[in-house]
């Protein structure tokens, strides 16, 4: 199975896993908005929740209102099918739920 590669992920922008904890991409929303008006929470697949949640604990989290944003979708990624005992080899399309959520220094 291919990972899902993401690419020029800006400064501004926190792209969530399954790997870190929660704490970890709040402490680091909270850090870049010091530097930034804005910063953007991305997940994808089942980091969808996680995502949300990094959210709602930095806006929870921070000093000043933050404008909230949000926009869903779909991505489209290829898996790799493998099958030895068959001799049957190829990929198939799986689509996956995607969420990006902005949040804004008013």
């Amino acid at each position: 199975m291919r990972r899902l590669v993401i690419q020029n992920i800006e400064e501004d922008q926190l792209m969530v896993t399954r790997k870190k904890p929660v704490v970890v991409y709040v402490r680091r929303g909270l850090k870049v908005l010091e530097n930034h008006k804005a910063v953007t929470v991305k997940g994808v697949g089942p980091t969808v929740q996680t995502a949300v949640f990094v959210a709602q604990d930095i806006t929870s989290g921070y000093k000043r209102k933050l404008k909230t944003s949000c926009e869903v979708g779909t991505l489209s990624s290829l898996i790799d099918i493998n099958n030895f005992e068959t001799g049957q080899f190829g990929c198939e399309e799986k689509l996956s739920s995607s969420i990006s959520i902005t949040l804004e220094i008013e």
